[in-house]
């Protein structure tokens, strides 16, 4: 299974899944999702996604990261592991 790396944003962020199942870490959370799922991430929340199925995922993300960056350049990302 792919994975992305656990890390932590000052962004929220809502996912809609488009192809592929999986599920998401978020914070001591574990959250299954499959295509037509949406999941939202909180502000400052530890969160990894992982691909569990047979077929590349695919998601449309919609975060308010562009406006954190255009009000000052405080969009803050911060990867929690290697």
């Amino acid at each position: 299974a792919e994975s992305t790396r656990l890390h932590l944003h000052n962004d929220e962020t809502f996912m809609y899944i488009l192809a592929g199942q999986g599920y998401s870490k978020v914070g001591e959370r574990q959250i299954e999702w499959q295509e037509g799922d949406a999941i939202y991430i909180p502000v400052w929340a530890e969160h990894q996604h992982v691909n569990t199925g047979d077929i590349e995922c695919a998601y449309m993300a919609c975060e308010n990261a562009p406006l954190l960056q255009n009000l000052g350049g405080i969009a803050i990302r911060e990867e929690m592991g290697a």
